[in-house]
């Protein structure tokens, strides 16, 4: 039995070949003087997941400006409401302050109500104490096509805005 270098079922992940261009054009987009949200796009199975899963390697080794990386693949877990979003993005960021080397326990707590309100003073709190998130999300089309409503955009458009969070 032969071994596929690219692996169709199963959980190991797809190697990064011949993309080292576009992953140091994506680092210095997040990572230079002033970083910027990032868009790939691209037709199904181009690649783009490999370079996300990649750059989140990268940014686990590497120093970089952000204390946390909150990886999501919309294509494996997507949420059918906004409150279901809210839930799943507390639930991620809370795992994340859970296992930094920050005291972040107050931060957790307050997570657990999986409350608009609470994650928005969370991810201030985070901004104002210099520790900013990078959320990566994959197959964003996909909760875009569930219909999700303008409300919950603009909330997490809010959440970044004027902050290092990106």
């Amino acid at each position: 039995m032969s071994r596929s270098v690219f692996p169709i079922l199963g959980d190991k992940s797809v190697p990064m070949i011949g993309r080292e261009e576009e992953l140091t054009e994506i680092c210095e987009g997040i990572t230079g003087k002033s970083p910027g949200c990032q868009s790939l796009i691209g037709p199904p199975r181009s690649g783009k997941s490999v370079l996300l899963n990649r750059l989140a390697e990268w940014l686990s080794v590497e120093k970089n400006p952000y204390e946390f990386v909150l990886p999501w693949n919309f294509g494996h877990s997507c949420p059918d409401s906004q409150a279901a979003f809210v839930k799943e993005f507390c639930k991620s960021l809370a795992e994340a302050l859970r296992v930094a080397d920050a005291d972040y326990e107050d931060y957790v707590a307050y997570l657990g109500d999986y409350e608009q309100a609470d994650l928005k003073e969370v991810t201030d709190g985070l901004d104002k104490a210099g520790a900013p998130i990078l959320m990566l999300w994959d197959s964003f089309d996909v909760p875009l096509a569930h219909g999700l409503p303008q409300s919950l955009w603009d909330f997490m458009r809010e959440l970044v805005y004027g902050k290092k969070h990106q």
